[in-house]
């Protein structure tokens, strides 16, 4: 009975540290009935920042906006130097792929948000942060 236990209490401490992990490395997204993924990556190669953003709805749902955001983090804040704006039907992938000269000496993200609706329930706003990079 005791191995049972000592067994048990090895596996529980096992599942909380996998869980911890995937916390701590921000693998755990939010969850969202009528947006089926969404995404924001960021590519520098040179001086041009490559901005890509993208929206999935559900079948039923339909992008009303999409709005995408390089960000320049300057004085220790995040200032947007360029948006984008984007929409789609029914059903439809909303994407967004745009290049934009960017300066040395900075860091740099890409932030992807928009509205996703039904038209039974309440609309969404998803949103999305790309990893930052440095120029």
């Amino acid at each position: 009975m005791k191995k049972m236990v000592s067994v048990f209490l090895m596996m529980l401490l096992v599942v909380t540290a996998l869980a911890s992990s995937a916390w701590a490395e921000g693998k755990i997204q939010p969850f969202y009935n009528q947006t089926a993924r969404i995404s924001a990556s960021l590519v520098i190669n040179g001086s041009t920042a490559e901005c890509m953003g993208k929206i999935i709805p559900n079948s039923d749902a339909t992008v009303s906006s999409m709005t995408m955001k390089l960000q320049q983090k300057k004085d220790g804040n995040w200032t947007t130097i360029a948006s984008w704006l984007a929409s789609g039907s029914k059903g439809e992938t909303v994407s967004l792929s745009k290049t934009k000269s960017i300066s040395k000496g900075y860091s740099y993200r890409v932030y992807v948000s928009g509205t996703v609706k039904n038209g039974v329930d309440p609309a969404e706003t998803p949103s999305k942060t790309s990893s930052v990079k440095s120029y």
